[in-house]
């Protein structure tokens, strides 16, 4: 049978009784089963649990209950979000028999909605950077486009599961690009939400001041879907920030009149020629379409600490996080990567983590200037093509320099894709909008796919 690729074409095969939701998770736990060992994009795989409850789904339908718009899709979560009584390694040696008591908040609005939890996801060791997909402990995650070059930041695993048709969509973290960079390394659709809006309770604190819970799917509007989900009426988020716009289908529209900004000496600076080809096609397309692309200055942007200055937030709070760890433990229960990152840490001053934060607090301020002439921001997601696998971690952090300084003020982000290299490896877009414009985002990237049908191309390894 043709299996349904979406997370809405699977809830009309559940409606018009083509396929139950026993049925589909077992077709998606079979793939895991054979390409696990190809592609290693999971680190525990909870099948018992999964049919257990699809079995509990499928019988609520029966009686005609159902629990909402996720109510049996099969989805996979990151392994530094706590699922209740399953490991939850953070990709690291030192936690691999340790067993979350309960459910992340962003689980437990998951399993509301109606959800299987298929299994947790393959990530770098403790959401490090240096090469996407890298863990010396669990096996490096594979890009199913090419198992030559890295799928991208820690979110690794989940977006491999999404690319490859392992699940219907995915959970990940991103404190400096942790689901855009995977979503673009990938092909695949990787939603930031504005910090703070969606609570991390129960997530691996690798950067308080930076991370969120964000989202992998293989469509725009999976993506919604699933935000609409994670951001609903209970939300608690310590920033109480409210949504402009509650994403529907209804939301949806063409491009005309909205206001593109392209950040002068930023944007499109220092690209790889195959990036910058597949960015200038898209904003072309944009116009064609109806939209304005404006070229802006954004002085909230060139007041901002560089990017290593930016990254320094990051090691600093990651150090607090797990120094106590780390020195009761062996060195050798450790990658160089986390290694690296502990000693960048340790020369941080209190004083001057203390003066970059209040540093940012006052720009974040200043950034929502920008979206006064605006109605987004698109930048590539990364400024080259795809390291290969082989290569040494890159400690630079020249390859985050379009995705850190969202982290920085907290905007939301999605990364879609935009096109192919000669090598036929996706090239990831970024589209930034302002505090609690999700629906905004979403909307357009939607409209994108919709316009250059992008959306629909499949990795040399898939299952279905």
């Amino acid at each position: 049978m043709r299996w349904p690729g979406t997370i809405r074409k699977i809830q009309e095969a559940f409606r018009n009784k083509s396929l139950t939701v026993e049925r589909l998770t077992r077709h998606y736990l079979d793939g895991i089963e054979r390409l696990q060992p190809q592609l290693n994009a999971f680190i525990t795989v909870t099948a018992e649990t999964a049919i257990k409850t699809a079995r509990e789904r499928d019988s609520e339908l029966r009686m005609g209950s159902n629990r909402g718009p996720l109510h049996g899709v099969p989805l996979a979560i990151k392994d530094d979000i706590d699922v209740e009584n399953e490991r939850c390694t953070v990709g690291s040696a030192i936690f691999d028999q340790r067993f979350s008591t309960k459910d992340a908040h962003v689980v437990q609005k998951l399993r509301k909605a109606g959800a299987i939890i298929l299994g947790k996801t393959n990530m770098n060791e403790m959401a490090a950077g240096g090469r996407g997909g890298f863990n010396p402990y669990y096996g490096d995650t594979v890009n199913p486009w090419s198992a030559a070059y890295e799928p991208g930041g820690s979110s690794s695993g989940s977006a491999v599961a999404v690319a490859s048709g392992l699940c219907a969509g995915a959970l990940g973290t991103d404190s400096g690009g942790s689901i855009r960079g995977p979503a673009a390394r990938c092909g695949v659709i990787g939603l930031r939400p504005t910090l703070d809006l969606i609570p991390t309770t129960d997530v691996f604190p690798r950067c308080p001041s930076y991370n969120t819970v964000g989202i992998l799917t293989r469509s725009a509007t999976d993506a919604a879907i699933l935000f609409d989900v994670l951001a609903g009426k209970d939300q608690v988020g310590p920033g109480k920030i409210s949504i402009k716009d509650r994403f529907n289908i209804s939301f949806l529209n063409e491009l005309a009149g909205l206001r593109v900004g392209v950040i002068k000496d930023f944007t499109l600076c220092n690209l790889s020629s195959e990036v910058e080809t597949a960015l200038r096609k898209s904003l072309k397309s944009f116009t064609d379409f109806g939209a304005e692309v404006i070229e802006i200055e954004v002085p909230a942007l060139k007041k901002a600490p560089g990017d290593a200055e930016m990254a320094e937030i990051i090691f600093y709070e990651f150090y607090r996080t797990i120094r106590s760890d780390y020195f009761r433990a062996k060195p050798s229960l450790f990658g160089d990567i986390v290694h690296s990152d502990v000693r960048k840490a340790a020369t941080i001053e209190e004083s001057a983590y203390n003066a970059a934060i209040t540093e940012r607090k006052s720009l974040r301020k200043e950034i929502f200037d920008t979206f006064q002439s605006v109605d987004i921001l698109v930048t590539p997601t990364f400024p080259d093509m795809h390291m290969r696998a082989s290569a040494k971690p890159d400690f630079s952090g020249k390859m985050r320099r379009f995705t850190i300084p969202v982290s920085y003020f907290g905007l939301p982000a999605i990364s879609v894709n935009c096109g192919f290299s000669r090598a036929l490896l996706p090239i990831g877009m970024q589209i930034i909008g302002a505090p609690g414009d999700e629906a905004l985002i979403l909307n357009f990237a939607y409209t994108f796919e919709k316009l250059n049908n992008l959306g629909n191309c499949r990795p040399t390894v898939f299952w279905g």
